[in-house]
């Protein structure tokens, strides 16, 4: 059976084209959209991949030409970022590379694609040494909040999950997940947000009730997300 081609839009196909030794025709199907990318599927070579390109780049719609484009990376900021989180959590992170052209700014994001299990409370408290890791991923978090002044985005962004924690206070985690074959927990988004003190004054009311959720969400999970000072 002939395999359905995969189709990309045209502004999809005008950043790829642009970047270095990215193969279109292994670009796959979409596998999320979050609140900064468009994830896909990549497959070349051995090890399945997938490929993460800036919303702004790629979509035209109202909430990438606004939001999308407001907290999305540039890519002097995304390749700050990932040495800013290999700093502080290499152990933990999803292999990753950045492919850019530095001409037009476009850029993607490869990682390897791993199968990854939800994380919840009730997984860390079957499992005491999950629990110790996500607490050294938050001690880590807590000396990058106070040396960098950023912070992980722990919970991800998926529109059910979020209204289901406000107004349940169902937790959840979606840029922490457990990667059973190494039995270690995996990073695999490593956009960082400002605290609230440090971002531009119209963006400060916003990046503070983002973080007040992050510290809400990381207690049902029995950790600190910021250091209280802040």
């Amino acid at each position: 059976m002939l395999s359905r081609p995969v189709s990309l839009s045209a502004l999809e196909r005008r950043v790829i084209a642009c970047l270095p030794d990215i193969d279109p025709d292994s670009v796959g199907d979409i596998l999320g959209v979050g609140a900064q990318s468009l994830v896909r599927s990549y497959d070349v070579g051995a090890q399945p991949q997938v490929i993460k390109l800036p919303l702004f780049h790629v979509r035209r719609g109202v909430y990438a030409q606004t939001m999308g484009r407001l907290l999305g990376q540039r890519l002097e900021t995304a390749r700050a970022e990932l040495d800013i989180c290999t700093a502080y959590f290499e152990q933990y992170m999803v292999p990753t590379r950045i492919v850019s052209d530095t001409r037009t700014g476009y850029f993607c994001v490869l990682q390897d694609r791993i199968p990854l299990d939800e994380v919840t409370p009730q997984v860390l408290a079957s499992a005491p040494g999950l629990n110790a890791q996500l607490g050294e991923i938050m001690e880590a978090n807590r000396r990058m909040i106070a040396e960098r002044g950023k912070w992980l985005d722990a919970m991800g962004w998926r529109l059910p999950k979020f209204i289901r924690f406000v107004t349940r206070g169902t937790p959840y985690l979606e840029n922490v997940a457990f990667d059973a074959r190494a039995q270690v927990l995996r990073l695999f988004d490593f956009g960082l947000f400002p605290m609230p003190c440090r971002s531009p004054l119209a963006m400060r009311a916003y990046y503070r009730f983002l973080l007040g959720i992050q510290r809400r969400n990381m207690r049902s999970f029995g950790h600190n997300f910021a250091p209280t000072s802040r």
